[in-house]
Protein backbone atom coordinates (compact mmCIF):
# COMPACT_ATOMS: atom_id res chain seq x y z
CA UNK A 1 0.00 0.00 0.00
CA UNK A 2 2.24 2.77 -1.25
CA UNK A 3 0.85 5.58 -2.45
CA UNK A 4 2.31 8.90 -0.97
CA UNK A 5 5.27 10.95 -2.25
CA UNK A 6 7.73 10.86 0.29
CA UNK A 7 8.79 14.58 0.98
CA UNK A 8 12.55 15.56 1.97
CA UNK A 9 14.27 12.27 1.23
CA UNK A 10 13.63 9.32 -0.87
CA UNK A 11 12.16 6.18 0.80
CA UNK A 12 14.12 4.40 -0.32
CA UNK A 13 25.24 -25.08 27.05
CA UNK A 14 26.55 -28.78 28.43
CA UNK A 15 25.61 -31.65 25.89
CA UNK A 16 22.97 -33.97 25.46
CA UNK A 17 22.69 -37.48 25.11
CA UNK A 18 20.11 -37.12 23.10
CA UNK A 19 21.09 -37.96 19.64
CA UNK A 20 19.98 -38.60 16.17
CA UNK A 21 19.41 -41.82 14.70
CA UNK A 22 22.70 -41.07 12.24
CA UNK A 23 25.32 -39.33 14.14
CA UNK A 24 27.33 -38.48 11.21
CA UNK A 25 24.78 -36.72 9.39
CA UNK A 26 22.58 -35.01 13.00
CA UNK A 27 23.74 -31.73 14.61
CA UNK A 28 24.34 -31.47 18.02
CA UNK A 29 22.28 -30.98 21.22
CA UNK A 30 22.89 -28.70 24.06
CA UNK A 31 20.70 -27.50 27.08
CA UNK A 32 19.01 -24.39 27.80
CA UNK A 33 17.63 -24.01 31.60
CA UNK A 34 13.82 -24.90 32.16
CA UNK A 35 13.24 -24.09 35.38
CA UNK A 36 12.63 -27.65 36.54
CA UNK A 37 14.61 -29.79 39.34
CA UNK A 38 14.75 -32.47 36.63
CA UNK A 39 18.47 -33.88 35.50
CA UNK A 40 17.08 -33.79 31.96
CA UNK A 41 19.50 -36.05 31.13
CA UNK A 42 17.85 -37.27 27.71
CA UNK A 43 17.23 -40.90 28.68
CA UNK A 44 14.15 -42.83 27.83
CA UNK A 45 12.53 -43.90 30.67
CA UNK A 46 11.51 -47.70 31.27
CA UNK A 47 7.31 -48.40 31.54
CA UNK A 48 8.11 -49.58 35.08
CA UNK A 49 9.53 -46.07 36.10
CA UNK A 50 7.72 -43.61 34.54
CA UNK A 51 6.09 -41.60 37.18
CA UNK A 52 2.87 -39.78 37.02
CA UNK A 53 1.43 -38.32 33.38
CA UNK A 54 3.24 -34.95 32.55
CA UNK A 55 1.35 -31.66 32.87
CA UNK A 56 -1.25 -30.98 30.49
CA UNK A 57 -1.29 -27.32 28.44
CA UNK A 58 -4.42 -26.47 31.17
CA UNK A 59 -1.78 -27.16 33.30
CA UNK A 60 0.37 -24.40 32.13
CA UNK A 61 1.33 -20.94 33.17
CA UNK A 62 -0.77 -17.86 31.21
CA UNK A 63 1.99 -16.72 28.50
CA UNK A 64 3.14 -12.79 28.86
CA UNK A 65 5.40 -10.27 26.75
CA UNK A 66 7.37 -8.03 28.66
CA UNK A 67 8.86 -5.06 27.00
CA UNK A 68 12.40 -4.91 27.63
CA UNK A 69 13.44 -2.26 25.42
CA UNK A 70 12.41 0.59 23.73
CA UNK A 71 15.14 2.31 20.78
CA UNK A 72 14.34 5.75 19.62
CA UNK A 73 15.70 8.05 16.57
CA UNK A 74 18.66 9.39 19.17
CA UNK A 75 19.67 5.68 19.88
CA UNK A 76 18.96 4.58 16.32
CA UNK A 77 20.65 7.03 14.35
CA UNK A 78 23.39 9.70 14.25
CA UNK A 79 21.05 12.13 13.87
CA UNK A 80 18.45 12.93 16.58
CA UNK A 81 15.36 13.79 14.66
CA UNK A 82 13.56 13.13 11.24
CA UNK A 83 14.03 16.17 8.97
CA UNK A 84 10.51 18.22 8.30
CA UNK A 85 8.49 18.42 6.27
CA UNK A 86 8.53 14.00 6.12
CA UNK A 87 5.93 12.58 4.30
CA UNK A 88 6.17 8.89 4.94
CA UNK A 89 4.52 6.11 2.97
CA UNK A 90 5.02 2.46 3.29
CA UNK A 91 8.90 2.56 3.77
CA UNK A 92 9.58 -0.69 5.47
CA UNK A 93 11.82 -0.04 8.51
CA UNK A 94 12.78 -3.49 8.27
CA UNK A 95 14.59 -6.11 10.91
CA UNK A 96 16.92 -8.21 10.64
CA UNK A 97 18.21 -10.96 13.38
CA UNK A 98 21.95 -11.92 12.83
CA UNK A 99 25.00 -12.56 15.57
CA UNK A 100 27.21 -9.44 14.25
CA UNK A 101 30.14 -10.80 16.31
CA UNK A 102 29.58 -14.29 16.43
CA UNK A 103 29.80 -14.48 20.27
CA UNK A 104 26.28 -16.84 20.38
CA UNK A 105 23.97 -14.10 20.88
CA UNK A 106 21.43 -13.01 17.87
CA UNK A 107 21.93 -8.83 17.62
CA UNK A 108 19.70 -7.11 16.15
CA UNK A 109 19.75 -4.79 12.70
CA UNK A 110 17.58 -2.12 12.34
CA UNK A 111 16.67 -0.34 9.12
CA UNK A 112 16.75 3.53 9.33
CA UNK A 113 13.58 5.11 8.28
CA UNK A 114 15.44 8.21 7.53
CA UNK A 115 19.00 8.11 8.51
CA UNK A 116 21.87 5.37 8.82
CA UNK A 117 21.15 3.05 11.86
CA UNK A 118 23.18 1.83 14.67
CA UNK A 119 23.17 -2.13 15.12
CA UNK A 120 21.49 -3.07 18.93
CA UNK A 121 24.27 -5.66 20.20
CA UNK A 122 23.28 -8.37 22.56
CA UNK A 123 25.40 -8.48 25.70
CA UNK A 124 24.35 -11.43 27.31
CA UNK A 125 20.24 -10.86 26.84
CA UNK A 126 20.32 -7.01 26.49
CA UNK A 127 20.25 -5.58 23.56
CA UNK A 128 22.01 -1.75 23.39
CA UNK A 129 22.70 0.54 20.71
CA UNK A 130 26.45 -0.22 19.01
CA UNK A 131 28.69 1.65 16.52
CA UNK A 132 31.63 -1.07 16.60
CA UNK A 133 29.80 -2.44 13.71
CA UNK A 134 31.01 -1.79 9.95
CA UNK A 135 28.97 -1.73 6.93
CA UNK A 136 31.63 -1.09 4.05
CA UNK A 137 33.47 1.21 7.59
CA UNK A 138 30.38 3.34 8.70
CA UNK A 139 26.98 2.42 9.81
CA UNK A 140 23.90 0.51 8.11
CA UNK A 141 22.78 3.35 4.94
CA UNK A 142 19.18 3.43 5.41
CA UNK A 143 16.86 0.83 4.42
CA UNK A 144 13.55 -0.16 3.20
CA UNK A 145 13.82 -4.22 3.63
CA UNK A 146 16.87 -6.74 5.16
CA UNK A 147 17.08 -10.37 5.04
CA UNK A 148 20.19 -12.84 6.17
CA UNK A 149 21.51 -15.74 4.97
CA UNK A 150 25.06 -17.23 4.00
CA UNK A 151 25.29 -16.37 0.36
CA UNK A 152 29.15 -17.12 -0.36
CA UNK A 153 28.67 -20.11 1.54
CA UNK A 154 31.63 -19.14 4.16
CA UNK A 155 29.73 -20.22 7.05
CA UNK A 156 28.97 -16.47 8.28
CA UNK A 157 25.49 -15.26 7.68
CA UNK A 158 25.14 -12.50 4.91
CA UNK A 159 22.64 -9.50 4.69
CA UNK A 160 20.73 -8.46 1.88
CA UNK A 161 20.13 -4.64 2.27
CA UNK A 162 16.90 -3.37 0.26
CA UNK A 163 16.40 0.41 -0.35
CA UNK A 164 14.20 2.94 -2.66
CA UNK A 165 14.21 4.05 -6.12
CA UNK A 166 17.70 6.03 -7.19
CA UNK A 167 19.92 3.71 -5.03
CA UNK A 168 21.02 0.17 -5.64
CA UNK A 169 20.26 -2.56 -3.48
CA UNK A 170 23.28 -4.26 -1.99
CA UNK A 171 24.57 -7.51 -0.26
CA UNK A 172 26.27 -7.36 2.94
CA UNK A 173 29.03 -9.65 2.75
CA UNK A 174 30.21 -11.05 6.50
CA UNK A 175 34.16 -11.21 7.02
CA UNK A 176 33.37 -11.65 10.75
CA UNK A 177 34.27 -9.63 13.72
CA UNK A 178 31.28 -7.23 13.17
CA UNK A 179 32.69 -6.13 9.50
CA UNK A 180 30.91 -6.38 6.60
CA UNK A 181 31.70 -5.50 2.91
CA UNK A 182 29.36 -4.84 0.10
CA UNK A 183 28.53 -5.84 -3.47
CA UNK A 184 25.98 -4.18 -5.43
CA UNK A 185 23.02 -5.99 -7.45
CA UNK A 186 22.80 -5.00 -11.04
CA UNK A 187 19.64 -3.21 -12.26
CA UNK A 188 18.26 -2.49 -8.53
CA UNK A 189 17.87 1.04 -8.14
CA UNK A 190 13.71 0.85 -7.83
CA UNK A 191 11.64 0.47 -5.29
CA UNK A 192 12.33 -2.78 -3.40
CA UNK A 193 10.82 -3.92 -0.59
CA UNK A 194 11.82 -7.39 0.67
CA UNK A 195 14.25 -10.10 -0.18
CA UNK A 196 13.76 -13.86 -0.16
CA UNK A 197 16.79 -16.23 0.23
CA UNK A 198 15.69 -19.38 -0.85
CA UNK A 199 17.79 -22.12 -3.28
CA UNK A 200 15.60 -22.28 -6.20
CA UNK A 201 17.08 -24.25 -8.25
CA UNK A 202 18.47 -27.00 -5.78
CA UNK A 203 22.31 -26.25 -6.69
CA UNK A 204 23.28 -26.14 -2.45
CA UNK A 205 23.11 -22.30 -2.48
CA UNK A 206 20.65 -19.56 -2.02
CA UNK A 207 19.40 -17.62 -4.59
CA UNK A 208 17.19 -14.16 -4.19
CA UNK A 209 14.18 -12.91 -5.19
CA UNK A 210 13.16 -9.01 -4.33
CA UNK A 211 10.04 -7.82 -4.25
CA UNK A 212 9.12 -4.59 -5.47
CA UNK A 213 6.00 -1.63 -5.09
CA UNK A 214 5.91 1.69 -6.66
CA UNK A 215 8.01 5.03 -6.52
CA UNK A 216 5.73 7.29 -4.53
CA UNK A 217 6.27 9.80 -7.32
CA UNK A 218 5.23 7.34 -9.77
CA UNK A 219 1.82 6.33 -7.92
CA UNK A 220 -0.63 8.59 -9.71
CA UNK A 221 -4.06 7.90 -8.18
CA UNK A 222 -6.45 8.08 -11.38
CA UNK A 223 -3.97 5.76 -13.09
CA UNK A 224 -4.02 3.53 -10.23
CA UNK A 225 -8.46 3.28 -10.44
CA UNK A 226 -7.87 2.97 -14.46
CA UNK A 227 -5.79 -0.19 -13.87
CA UNK A 228 -3.13 1.05 -16.19
CA UNK A 229 -0.11 1.95 -12.94
CA UNK A 230 2.66 -0.60 -12.90
CA UNK A 231 4.73 -1.79 -10.07
CA UNK A 232 8.14 -1.74 -10.72
CA UNK A 233 9.57 -4.72 -12.21
CA UNK A 234 10.12 -7.70 -9.33
CA UNK A 235 13.91 -9.12 -9.62
CA UNK A 236 15.28 -12.76 -9.41
CA UNK A 237 18.82 -13.65 -9.54
CA UNK A 238 20.88 -17.41 -9.13
CA UNK A 239 23.87 -17.58 -7.05
CA UNK A 240 26.44 -18.44 -9.47
CA UNK A 241 29.64 -18.88 -7.38
CA UNK A 242 28.56 -16.34 -4.50
CA UNK A 243 27.98 -13.90 -7.19
CA UNK A 244 24.11 -13.00 -7.57
CA UNK A 245 23.40 -13.05 -11.69
CA UNK A 246 20.24 -11.35 -12.97
CA UNK A 247 17.70 -14.29 -14.37
CA UNK A 248 14.19 -14.37 -15.48
CA UNK A 249 11.75 -13.31 -12.80
CA UNK A 250 8.79 -14.90 -12.05
CA UNK A 251 5.26 -14.54 -12.31
CA UNK A 252 3.79 -11.22 -13.12
CA UNK A 253 6.76 -9.14 -12.85
CA UNK A 254 5.04 -5.60 -12.70
CA UNK A 255 3.02 -6.15 -9.90
CA UNK A 256 3.08 -4.14 -6.76
CA UNK A 257 4.77 -6.78 -4.48
CA UNK A 258 5.57 -6.42 -1.03
CA UNK A 259 7.21 -10.25 -0.40
CA UNK A 260 7.69 -13.17 -1.71
CA UNK A 261 7.07 -16.54 0.87
CA UNK A 262 9.09 -19.45 -0.37
CA UNK A 263 7.84 -23.39 1.32
CA UNK A 264 6.93 -26.08 -0.38
CA UNK A 265 3.59 -25.57 -1.28
CA UNK A 266 2.45 -28.58 -3.01
CA UNK A 267 4.41 -31.22 -1.82
CA UNK A 268 7.09 -32.19 -3.98
CA UNK A 269 9.83 -31.43 -2.25
CA UNK A 270 11.13 -28.40 -3.78
CA UNK A 271 10.44 -24.68 -2.71
CA UNK A 272 7.39 -22.78 -4.39
CA UNK A 273 7.36 -19.31 -4.05
CA UNK A 274 3.99 -17.21 -2.71
CA UNK A 275 4.00 -13.92 -4.23
CA UNK A 276 2.23 -11.19 -1.91
CA UNK A 277 0.88 -8.41 -4.20
CA UNK A 278 -0.47 -4.86 -3.31
CA UNK A 279 -3.77 -3.39 -5.26
CA UNK A 280 -4.81 -7.03 -5.89
CA UNK A 281 -8.20 -5.12 -7.14
CA UNK A 282 -5.97 -1.99 -9.36
CA UNK A 283 -2.96 -3.92 -10.56
CA UNK A 284 -2.57 -7.73 -10.11
CA UNK A 285 -3.56 -9.95 -7.02
CA UNK A 286 -1.06 -12.23 -4.80
CA UNK A 287 -0.11 -15.64 -6.66
CA UNK A 288 1.76 -18.68 -6.29
CA UNK A 289 4.74 -19.94 -8.33
CA UNK A 290 5.39 -23.39 -8.53
CA UNK A 291 8.95 -24.40 -8.68
CA UNK A 292 9.67 -27.10 -11.17
CA UNK A 293 13.08 -28.39 -11.10
CA UNK A 294 14.40 -24.81 -10.95
CA UNK A 295 11.64 -23.45 -13.53
CA UNK A 296 8.53 -21.46 -12.04
CA UNK A 297 5.00 -21.17 -13.54
CA UNK A 298 1.66 -19.51 -11.93
CA UNK A 299 -0.38 -22.59 -10.19
CA UNK A 300 -3.96 -21.10 -11.71
CA UNK A 301 -5.61 -23.09 -9.48
CA UNK A 302 -4.78 -22.42 -6.30
CA UNK A 303 -7.42 -20.89 -4.82
CA UNK A 304 -4.97 -17.94 -3.06
CA UNK A 305 -5.32 -15.25 -5.14
CA UNK A 306 -7.75 -12.90 -3.97
CA UNK A 307 -8.15 -9.53 -4.77
CA UNK A 308 -6.28 -8.10 -1.89
CA UNK A 309 -4.02 -5.24 -0.44
CA UNK A 310 -1.32 -7.89 0.19
CA UNK A 311 0.89 -6.52 2.58
CA UNK A 312 2.72 -9.88 4.02
CA UNK A 313 2.80 -13.66 4.52
CA UNK A 314 3.64 -16.01 6.74
CA UNK A 315 3.59 -19.94 6.33
CA UNK A 316 2.18 -21.79 9.50
CA UNK A 317 0.32 -25.12 10.14
CA UNK A 318 -2.74 -23.70 11.44
CA UNK A 319 -4.76 -26.98 12.12
CA UNK A 320 -1.21 -29.65 12.63
CA UNK A 321 -2.45 -31.33 9.71
CA UNK A 322 1.27 -31.28 8.40
CA UNK A 323 0.20 -29.61 5.20
CA UNK A 324 1.68 -25.07 5.58
CA UNK A 325 -0.91 -22.60 5.57
CA UNK A 326 -0.90 -19.23 4.68
CA UNK A 327 -1.71 -15.86 6.38
CA UNK A 328 -1.60 -12.95 4.72
CA UNK A 329 -2.22 -9.36 5.87
CA UNK A 330 -4.11 -7.04 4.31
CA UNK A 331 -5.79 -3.67 4.37
CA UNK A 332 -9.23 -4.59 5.99
CA UNK A 333 -9.68 -8.33 7.11
CA UNK A 334 -6.48 -10.30 6.75
CA UNK A 335 -6.70 -13.54 5.28
CA UNK A 336 -5.81 -16.69 6.48
CA UNK A 337 -5.15 -19.66 3.09
CA UNK A 338 -5.61 -24.01 4.51
CA UNK A 339 -3.64 -25.92 2.63
CA UNK A 340 -4.86 -28.99 0.89
CA UNK A 341 -2.05 -30.75 0.12
CA UNK A 342 -1.91 -30.17 -3.63
CA UNK A 343 -1.11 -26.53 -3.87
CA UNK A 344 -4.48 -25.33 -3.59
CA UNK A 345 -6.04 -23.84 -0.51
CA UNK A 346 -9.32 -22.13 1.01
CA UNK A 347 -9.80 -18.62 3.03
CA UNK A 348 -10.98 -19.40 6.29
CA UNK A 349 -9.83 -16.00 8.27
CA UNK A 350 -13.46 -15.42 9.74
CA UNK A 351 -14.18 -19.06 10.55
CA UNK A 352 -11.00 -19.67 12.65
CA UNK A 353 -11.68 -15.96 14.69
CA UNK A 354 -8.59 -14.32 12.49
CA UNK A 355 -10.68 -10.91 12.57
CA UNK A 356 -9.34 -7.50 12.82
CA UNK A 357 -11.52 -5.14 15.23
CA UNK A 358 -11.89 -1.32 14.49
CA UNK A 359 -8.74 -0.36 16.18
CA UNK A 360 -6.88 -2.08 13.67
CA UNK A 361 -7.22 -1.53 9.71
CA UNK A 362 -4.27 -1.99 7.96
CA UNK A 363 -1.38 -4.79 8.94
CA UNK A 364 2.02 -5.27 7.41
CA UNK A 365 4.64 -7.83 8.53
CA UNK A 366 3.42 -10.65 10.07
CA UNK A 367 5.00 -14.74 11.76
CA UNK A 368 3.89 -17.54 13.41
CA UNK A 369 5.11 -18.79 16.57
CA UNK A 370 4.32 -20.69 19.70
CA UNK A 371 3.89 -17.55 22.14
CA UNK A 372 2.92 -20.28 25.14
CA UNK A 373 4.83 -22.98 23.92
CA UNK A 374 1.73 -25.71 23.46
CA UNK A 375 2.19 -26.98 20.55
CA UNK A 376 0.00 -24.49 18.03
CA UNK A 377 1.16 -22.05 15.69
CA UNK A 378 -0.27 -18.85 17.22
CA UNK A 379 0.34 -15.40 14.94
CA UNK A 380 1.75 -11.82 15.60
CA UNK A 381 1.19 -9.29 13.08
CA UNK A 382 2.68 -5.52 13.09
CA UNK A 383 -0.45 -2.87 12.25
CA UNK A 384 -0.04 0.94 11.70
CA UNK A 385 -1.35 3.17 8.72
CA UNK A 386 -0.01 4.12 5.08
CA UNK A 387 0.50 7.64 5.43
CA UNK A 388 3.10 9.38 8.31
CA UNK A 389 3.72 12.59 8.67
CA UNK A 390 0.24 14.31 7.56
CA UNK A 391 -3.25 13.98 8.07
CA UNK A 392 -5.47 12.09 5.71
CA UNK A 393 -6.69 8.85 4.63
CA UNK A 394 -5.29 7.24 1.71
CA UNK A 395 -8.54 5.42 1.05
CA UNK A 396 -10.26 8.51 0.87
CA UNK A 397 -8.08 9.58 -2.20
CA UNK A 398 -9.38 6.64 -4.27
CA UNK A 399 -13.30 5.82 -5.51
CA UNK A 400 -13.80 2.17 -5.41
CA UNK A 401 -15.83 -0.15 -3.38
CA UNK A 402 -13.17 -2.35 -2.44
CA UNK A 403 -12.00 0.72 -0.08
CA UNK A 404 -15.32 2.16 0.48
CA UNK A 405 -15.95 2.56 4.69
CA UNK A 406 -12.86 1.82 5.50
CA UNK A 407 -11.06 4.15 7.66
CA UNK A 408 -6.99 4.24 7.68
CA UNK A 409 -6.24 5.24 11.67
CA UNK A 410 -3.47 7.05 11.97
CA UNK A 411 -1.97 5.15 14.82
CA UNK A 412 -2.77 1.36 15.54
CA UNK A 413 -1.79 -1.44 18.08
CA UNK A 414 0.17 -5.05 16.97
CA UNK A 415 -1.91 -7.86 17.58
CA UNK A 416 -1.41 -11.13 18.72
CA UNK A 417 -3.56 -14.12 18.14
CA UNK A 418 -3.31 -17.46 19.96
CA UNK A 419 -4.37 -20.56 18.77
CA UNK A 420 -6.23 -23.33 20.82
CA UNK A 421 -5.99 -25.80 18.19
CA UNK A 422 -9.44 -24.84 17.33
CA UNK A 423 -9.03 -21.22 16.04
CA UNK A 424 -7.51 -17.99 17.03
CA UNK A 425 -8.31 -15.68 19.98
CA UNK A 426 -6.99 -12.47 19.99
CA UNK A 427 -4.69 -11.36 22.87
CA UNK A 428 -2.58 -8.79 22.87
CA UNK A 429 -3.33 -6.41 25.55
CA UNK A 430 -3.92 -9.76 27.54
CA UNK A 431 -0.13 -10.62 26.66
CA UNK A 432 1.40 -6.98 26.68
CA UNK A 433 1.65 -6.44 23.23
CA UNK A 434 -0.58 -3.35 23.28
CA UNK A 435 1.72 -0.13 22.55
CA UNK A 436 0.05 1.78 19.24
CA UNK A 437 1.64 2.89 16.85
CA UNK A 438 3.12 2.98 12.97
CA UNK A 439 4.44 -0.62 13.20
CA UNK A 440 5.60 -2.24 9.95
CA UNK A 441 8.37 -4.95 10.64
CA UNK A 442 7.77 -7.63 13.28
CA UNK A 443 10.27 -10.39 14.22
CA UNK A 444 10.93 -13.68 16.27
CA UNK A 445 13.85 -14.71 17.99
CA UNK A 446 15.65 -16.32 20.99
CA UNK A 447 17.15 -13.05 22.52
CA UNK A 448 18.02 -13.75 26.11
CA UNK A 449 18.26 -17.68 25.39
CA UNK A 450 15.97 -19.15 27.48
CA UNK A 451 14.17 -21.34 24.96
CA UNK A 452 11.31 -18.96 24.56
CA UNK A 453 10.29 -16.69 21.36
CA UNK A 454 10.82 -13.26 21.67
CA UNK A 455 9.11 -10.79 19.61
CA UNK A 456 10.81 -7.64 18.49
CA UNK A 457 8.96 -4.79 16.60
CA UNK A 458 10.04 -2.00 14.10
CA UNK A 459 7.56 1.10 13.23
CA UNK A 460 7.21 5.66 13.93
CA UNK A 461 6.13 7.06 16.98
CA UNK A 462 3.52 9.31 16.32
CA UNK A 463 5.90 12.35 16.13
CA UNK A 464 7.78 10.79 13.04
CA UNK A 465 10.88 9.18 15.36
CA UNK A 466 11.60 6.26 14.75
CA UNK A 467 11.12 3.14 17.50
CA UNK A 468 12.11 -0.31 18.33
CA UNK A 469 10.70 -2.24 20.58
CA UNK A 470 11.91 -5.49 22.06
CA UNK A 471 9.36 -7.74 23.52
CA UNK A 472 10.53 -10.53 26.60
CA UNK A 473 8.25 -13.37 26.43
CA UNK A 474 7.57 -16.04 29.79
CA UNK A 475 5.40 -18.30 31.22
CA UNK A 476 3.20 -20.74 29.07
CA UNK A 477 4.18 -23.96 29.34
CA UNK A 478 7.64 -23.05 29.63
CA UNK A 479 10.78 -24.36 27.21
CA UNK A 480 10.37 -26.93 25.07
CA UNK A 481 12.97 -27.96 22.12
CA UNK A 482 14.70 -25.16 20.18
CA UNK A 483 15.88 -25.76 16.60
CA UNK A 484 18.78 -23.66 15.92
CA UNK A 485 20.23 -23.49 12.12
CA UNK A 486 22.85 -20.71 12.95
CA UNK A 487 24.33 -21.00 9.86
CA UNK A 488 21.11 -19.78 7.62
CA UNK A 489 22.54 -21.57 4.58
CA UNK A 490 20.82 -23.24 1.47
CA UNK A 491 19.60 -26.15 3.22
CA UNK A 492 18.27 -24.43 6.36
CA UNK A 493 16.08 -21.72 4.36
CA UNK A 494 13.01 -23.50 4.20
CA UNK A 495 13.75 -26.70 5.81
CA UNK A 496 10.60 -28.86 7.63
CA UNK A 497 10.66 -29.88 11.00
CA UNK A 498 8.25 -32.46 12.73
CA UNK A 499 8.07 -33.40 16.36
CA UNK A 500 5.61 -35.81 17.78
CA UNK A 501 4.50 -35.07 21.92
CA UNK A 502 2.31 -37.48 23.40
CA UNK A 503 1.50 -39.12 19.99
CA UNK A 504 0.68 -36.42 18.55
CA UNK A 505 2.61 -34.87 15.78
CA UNK A 506 3.21 -31.08 14.64
CA UNK A 507 4.99 -29.62 12.02
CA UNK A 508 7.02 -26.42 11.23
CA UNK A 509 8.74 -24.72 8.28
CA UNK A 510 11.98 -22.47 8.49
CA UNK A 511 11.34 -19.70 7.00
CA UNK A 512 12.50 -16.39 8.65
CA UNK A 513 11.09 -13.74 6.14
CA UNK A 514 8.69 -11.52 7.02
CA UNK A 515 7.48 -8.10 5.09
CA UNK A 516 10.99 -5.97 5.04
CA UNK A 517 12.27 -8.58 7.45
CA UNK A 518 14.11 -11.41 8.77
CA UNK A 519 13.68 -13.24 11.86
CA UNK A 520 16.44 -15.54 13.61
CA UNK A 521 17.78 -18.58 13.46
CA UNK A 522 15.74 -20.57 16.63
CA UNK A 523 12.49 -22.59 15.98
CA UNK A 524 10.85 -23.13 18.89
CA UNK A 525 8.92 -26.67 19.23
CA UNK A 526 6.07 -26.46 22.07
CA UNK A 527 5.94 -29.76 24.17
CA UNK A 528 2.93 -28.46 25.73
CA UNK A 529 3.88 -29.03 29.08
CA UNK A 530 5.49 -32.88 28.49
CA UNK A 531 8.98 -33.75 29.27
CA UNK A 532 9.73 -34.83 25.99
CA UNK A 533 9.80 -34.77 22.52
CA UNK A 534 9.34 -38.77 21.32
CA UNK A 535 10.51 -37.72 18.00
CA UNK A 536 12.10 -34.49 16.07
CA UNK A 537 12.86 -34.93 12.11
CA UNK A 538 14.64 -32.08 10.76
CA UNK A 539 14.57 -32.19 6.80
CA UNK A 540 17.17 -29.76 5.38
CA UNK A 541 16.26 -28.20 2.00
CA UNK A 542 17.01 -31.24 -0.82
CA UNK A 543 19.01 -33.19 2.29
CA UNK A 544 18.44 -36.47 3.83
CA UNK A 545 16.09 -36.38 6.84
CA UNK A 546 18.19 -35.85 10.40
CA UNK A 547 15.72 -38.10 12.91
CA UNK A 548 16.09 -37.88 17.08
CA UNK A 549 14.46 -39.63 19.79
CA UNK A 550 13.62 -38.80 23.46
CA UNK A 551 14.18 -35.36 23.08
CA UNK A 552 14.23 -33.56 26.83
CA UNK A 553 12.58 -30.34 27.11
CA UNK A 554 15.19 -27.38 27.35
CA UNK A 555 17.53 -29.43 24.57
CA UNK A 556 18.81 -26.80 21.91
CA UNK A 557 19.38 -29.15 18.23
CA UNK A 558 22.12 -27.45 16.25
CA UNK A 559 21.90 -27.77 12.75
CA UNK A 560 24.60 -27.66 11.13
CA UNK A 561 27.02 -30.31 10.38
CA UNK A 562 25.15 -31.15 7.26
CA UNK A 563 26.51 -28.76 5.31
Amino acid sequence: MRLVILLALGCSPPDSSSKPDDADSGGAASHIPTGTDSDDTGATPSDDTASTDPPTPSDCEAPQLHLVGEFVSTELHPIDAPPAPLVLGSCGWGLAVLDVNSDGWPDLIPAGAWASTRVLLNDAGVLRPSDTVAFDGGLLPMANGLATGDVDGDGRVDLVHLTGTGTSDRIYLNRGTGTFESVELADSALESQSASLFDADADGDLDLFIARHIDGEATVLPDLEAGVLLGDKNAFYLNEGGTMVPAAVPGNSRAASFQGVPFDADGDGDLDLFVVNDFGAFIHSSELLLNDAGGFSVAEDCQCDGAKFGMGGAVGDVDADGIPDIHVTNFGTPELLMGMGDGRYYESALARGLSVGPDRVTGWGASFLDLNMDGHADLVSAFGPVLVGMEGDWSDMVEHDVVAGIDDLPDQPSALWMNDGEGFIEYSSLVGLDASGVTRSVVVADFNRDGLPDIATSGLLPNRHQVVRVYESKGGCGPGVVVDFPSMSAADLGAKVEWTVNGESRTAWMVPGTTFSSSGSTMHLGLGGHDQAETVRVTPVNGVPIDYRDVPRGTVLDQRSYQ
